[in-house]
């Protein structure tokens, strides 16, 4: 991973036209952390992706190297009906630290596991109930606790994996029982403080 994105975050300079002193001085990250990222010799954490990421207007993901869609302005779905997430089980009717108005329901977010999309612990984050496609955020519940998870396709199989460097993927077929979708993510309010 060290060597994937030192080169994605070269790529990533190059198309922009930045130098790293540049790169540096638009994230607040020290000009010494940028060259051991480009030296391949450290993987920025959740937060500096997140910063990196805004900087130079490629999606994280990309950046990390689990993603081909550099720019997400760019992003198509080539997804058949058959590949979205579906709400299953028992219907998901508020409950513990959410709130619901019809098909749209909102949440105070508890972890950072979500920080490299710029979804921080104490955002309120929208869920609108219904189908997740592959790469959308979906809120789920498990055991009465609701966190956001990224969706992935591989093969044909869907998996759940928390935006953060050496999250493991959980494979939602295997997990279906207790891991309940209750849909995807829409808006994310922050406070300003």
């Amino acid at each position: 991973m060290h060597h994937e994105t030192a080169e994605r975050l070269r790529t990533a300079l190059q198309r922009r036209g930045m130098k790293p002193v540049e790169l540096a001085e638009q994230t607040g990250i020290p000009r010494s952390a940028i060259s051991q990222y480009l030296a391949g010799k450290y993987v920025p954490k959740q937060d500096k992706l997140y910063l990196l990421s805004r900087a130079l207007r490629v999606e994280v993901l990309w950046l990390m190297g689990l993603s081909e869609q550099m720019n997400a302005e760019n992003k198509k779905s080539s997804n058949t009906g058959n590949d979205k997430l579906e709400e299953t089980g028992e219907s998901y009717h508020g409950g513990e630290g959410g709130q619901q108005r019809g098909r749209v329901m909102e949440f105070t977010v508890e972890d950072n596991d979500m920080a490299c999309s710029g979804i921080l612990k104490g955002d309120r984050v929208s869920i609108e109930k219904g189908p997740v496609e592959p790469g959308g955020i979906a809120a789920v519940s498990e055991r009465g606790t609701i966190y956001l998870r990224r969706v992935y396709s591989v093969g044909g199989q869907i998996f759940l994996k928390a935006d953060c460097p050496g999250a493991v993927s959980v494979p939602y077929e295997k997990n279906h029982k207790k891991i309940k979708i209750i849909g995807k993510a829409v808006q994310c309010c922050r406070d300003i403080r």
